[in-house]
């Protein structure tokens, strides 16, 4: 990764959404941790795939707009789901996806809105997605992608495809996390975030927020500053951490579309 790269736009996909490589670096220096729950929830996951205490291999965080188009959304989200069962060299592969519910003036959250046609809920954990939805982006970015009946249940959906001549079975699991402000006396955010990783065991994780970027730009997070305050539960184990899964992935769209 260069620095030149850095807040420039790195990709645009078919239906024009521009992939930006976001770094918080000049925002956060002095504060030295993460001014948004997107951090937070960026930072766990990257420090447990960096532990090697679970499958996790992949992780990364994109921030798009609160008026996000849908069709972008989900050609972006496909990509990934693509660029990861690629680089995953296993069968099968399961992939989480995250969402958070409404905050702040983001009444109606794009993020929940798009995967659960609801983004006004207050309801958070692991939750049945829009069937029709993921079907439709997974059978546009897959050759001969077929559903498989026999995995589906309240948490997942499943499919066969193929993959550069390679038969694949992807299962897709999908979060929406609480948006929990007080995190000095408890951090619901991190334990629902972690509860559906122990359950899922993901291979890779996309975890995406809602932002005041441009409609079509969508943000490849790349740093997350630790959250350290007197007296917080949530104390990080660095002052900094870096990802770049998602970034080197989006990259290669052309490949990939």
């Amino acid at each position: 990764m260069l620095k030149s790269e850095l807040n420039k736009e790195i990709a645009k996909t078919k239906t024009g959404a521009i992939i930006i490589a976001h770094d918080d670096t000049k925002e956060q220096i002095n504060s030295k941790k993460t001014k948004y729950l997107c951090g937070h929830v960026f930072r766990i996951a990257t420090e447990i795939k960096n532990k090697n205490i679970c499958n996790l291999k992949y992780n990364g965080f994109i921030h798009i707009s609160e008026n996000a188009k849908e069709e972008q959304y989900f050609d972006v989200l496909g990509l990934i789901i693509k660029g990861y069962s690629y680089k995953l060299n296993k069968n099968p592969v399961n992939i989480l996806v995250s969402g958070f519910t409404k905050f702040g003036k983001v009444l109606d959250n794009p993020t929940s809105r798009f995967l659960f046609n609801d983004g006004t809920s207050d309801n958070y954990g692991l939750i049945e997605p829009d069937f029709n939805k993921i079907d439709s982006m997974m059978k546009n970015k897959f050759d001969n992608c077929i559903k498989n009946s026999t995995y589906d249940n309240e948490l997942n959906i499943s499919y066969n495809c193929k993959l550069n001549d390679k038969i694949k079975d992807i299962n897709l699991f999908f979060v929406r996390l609480p948006v929990y402000d007080n995190l000095l006396k408890e951090d619901k955010t991190r334990k629902i975030f972690e509860d559906a990783i122990n359950l899922v065991n993901p291979d890779a994780i996309i975890s995406f927020g809602a932002g005041t970027n441009g409609i079509e730009n969508y943000y490849i997070e790349i740093t997350s500053y630790g959250m350290k305050e007197n007296g917080a539960i949530y104390d990080s184990d660095d002052e900094f951490i870096t990802n770049y899964d998602l970034l080197e992935i989006l990259k290669f769209h052309k490949l990939l579309q």
